[in-house]
């Protein structure tokens, strides 16, 4: 088990000390791989499948890991509808028992990218308030 495959930082320009914390809150953050060896291991295992169901915590970090994982694996899927479609379900569950599992895919849906969304501009100002806070105090 794992969690996040990505995480957020700044690009090269901002990391050095040097830079007044104030800039930092207009600063661009990019997403990179933090977890090289699951992000392979998903993209292998992806090759040729037709169908993926997401089965992750039924909360914001889960909706965004959920993204993180079609981002690793949706380039090696097969494509459906004349190439167009993917076939990617997200299962919500309470509970790991028979009749949540079932009752899950039965009822499969969509990942929510705006929830998805939302974890990414929480971790987008965690960087940026930790950072400039940081450096504020150690100046």
């Amino acid at each position: 088990m794992t969690g996040h495959i990505f995480s957020t930082d700044f690009g090269p320009e901002h990391q050095s000390w040097d830079v007044p914390p104030v800039r930092l809150f207009r600063a661009k953050v990019k997403k990179k791989i933090e977890s090289k060896g699951v992000a392979h291991t998903l993209s292998n295992l992806a090759s040729g499948v037709d169908y993926l169901v997401l089965w992750l915590d039924c909360d914001r970090e889960g909706e965004n890991i959920c993204f993180e994982v079609i981002s690793c694996t949706a380039g090696r899927m097969n494509k459906h509808g004349g190439g167009r479609r993917q076939q990617i379900f997200r299962a919500k569950f309470s509970a790991v028992t028979k009749p949540d599992i079932e009752r899950a895919m039965r009822t499969l849906g969509e990942p929510n990218e705006n929830e998805a969304l939302s974890v990414d501009a929480r971790q987008e100002l965690d960087l940026k308030l930790g950072v400039a806070f940081s450096r504020f105090q150690t100046r």
